[in-house]
């Protein structure tokens, strides 16, 4: 057994597993599916719940194909694609915890000691 079959036989299973249970926990209950839709709402401002469901479609039949085995090039595929949107939300979040904690800062007037550091 070779360093590459190694690799596939414990990165794929997990790469899998890691998208299956995030899939899951987008859409376990109503208060996880709504939370999740106002995290798409940033990227999506229009039918977030759709693109949501269609993310979370893709979570897991992607999660399932990379899993098994079962066109796994075709499933990391389309989970190379739904990371793109995935990090637009994740960068439109920092920047609002960023803004946050500069009005944080004004407002103790600290804002006045130098450069915030991290913006996006």
């Amino acid at each position: 057994m070779d360093l590459e079959e190694l690799g596939a036989m414990l990165v794929r299973p997990a790469m899998g597993l890691l998208f299956l249970v995030s899939a899951f926990a987008c859409g376990k209950n109503a208060s996880a599916r709504q939370a999740a839709a106002a995290d798409t709402a940033l990227v999506f401002p229009r039918r977030p719940e759709l693109f949501l469901l269609a993310g979370i479609s893709i979570m897991a039949l992607g999660g399932l194909s990379v899993l098994l085995g079962i066109f796994p090039r075709l499933g990391a595929l389309a989970l190379a694609a739904f990371l793109v949107p995935a990090a637009m939300i994740h960068f439109r979040k920092a920047r609002q915890a960023i803004a946050l904690k500069d009005a944080v800062l004004r407002r103790r007037g600290w804002a006045d000691r130098g450069p915030t550091q991290g913006h996006c």
